[in-house]
């Protein structure tokens, strides 16, 4: 499909799957806390290597004009409003990155 064509609402181009973590149909080794452990991670590399990739984009993005959706999004004054908006998003996927650490963190506490 080419640009301006839509995908159909319940349609799935990509499916994401892993039997890391989800090995339960037996396995003893294999609990809930493991399987959400794997998941976390799984979570977190993803979180981490976007993160990377856009702080490469906001070294390198400095157009200093920009379409009416980024402008309202950063404010008429922004001067590269695109880095402006990428800093915006990054200061979200760190938030991501630090909720996920924390949880894979709590986890690993709990089971000793």
């Amino acid at each position: 499909m080419g640009e301006g064509y839509g995908l159909p609402l319940m349609s799935r181009p990509i499916k994401f799957g892993s039997w890391m973590g989800g090995d339960r149909d037996g396995n003893p080794n294999v609990t809930a806390d493991v399987t959400r452990e794997v998941a976390l991670q799984n979570r977190l590399q993803a979180a981490s290597l976007i993160t990377k990739d856009l702080e490469v984009l906001h070294e390198e993005l400095s157009i200093t004009s920009a379409n009416r959706e980024v402008m309202d999004r950063v404010g008429s004054g922004a001067r590269e409003p695109y880095r402006d908006l990428i800093k915006l998003i990054l200061g979200k996927m760190k938030l991501t990155v630090d909720t996920i650490t924390e949880d894979l963190e709590d986890l690993r506490k709990k089971r000793g």
